[in-house]
C-alpha cells in the first residue's frame, strides 16, 4: 500500500470515528433520519435497537475508512477542497443509493429537507477535515524515521 493510500485510510478512519461519535452523541438532537440504526441493513431497528445501532456504527466507520482509502488513491492533492469534493460524492451516493436501500426516498424527503441539509453540512465539514488530516498524515509518513 502506498503512503498516499495509507494516509487516506488513516484519515478516513479518524474522520469516520469522529463523525460516528458525533452522531451517537447527538442522536437525540439530530433529525430522526440520521440515526445510525438505519445503516444496519437486514436488522430491524424496532426489534433489535442496540444491535442495529452497533452494526450501523460499525458500517459507518467501515464506509468512512473505505472512502478515505479511495480518497488517498485518487485525489491529486490532499487539500480541504479535494476532501470536500470526495465527501460530496459520498453524500450524493448516500442520498441517491444509500437511503433507497434502507427503504426511504432519495434525499429522505419523507422527513422534509432536514436530513439532506444536515448530512450535506456534515459531509462538507468532515470533507475539509479529511483533506487536512490526510495531508498531515502523508507528511508524517514521508518522514525518514517513521
Amino acid at each position: 500500500m502506498t503512503n498516499r493510500a495509507r494516509a487516506g485510510l488513516w484519515a478516513g478512519l479518524i474522520i469516520a470515528l469522529a463523525t460516528t461519535a458525533f452522531l451517537l452523541a447527538g442522536r437525540f438532537m439530530l433529525p430522526e433520519g440520521m440515526d445510525l440504526r438505519h445503516m444496519a441493513l437486514f436488522v430491524d431497528p424496532a426489534k433489535h435497537s442496540r444491535l442495529a445501532l452497533a452494526i450501523g456504527a460499525l458500517n459507518h466507520i467501515l464506509a468512512g475508512s473505505v472512502i478515505g482509502l479511495l480518497y488517498g488513491q485518487l485525489a491529486p492533492r490532499f487539500t480541504p477542497m479535494t476532501g470536500i469534493a470526495a465527501l460530496m460524492i459520498s453524500w450524493a451516493a448516500l442520498m441517491l443509493v444509500g437511503l433507497p436501500l434502507t427503504g426511504r426516498s432519495p434525499f429522505g424527503m419523507e422527513d422534509g429537507v432536514s436530513l439532506a441539509v444536515w448530512t450535506l453540512a456534515l459531509h462538507i465539514a468532515f470533507g475539509a477535515a479529511l483533506g487536512v488530516l490526510a495531508n498531515l498524515t502523508l507528511a508524517r509518513l514521508a518522514r525518514p524515521n517513521y
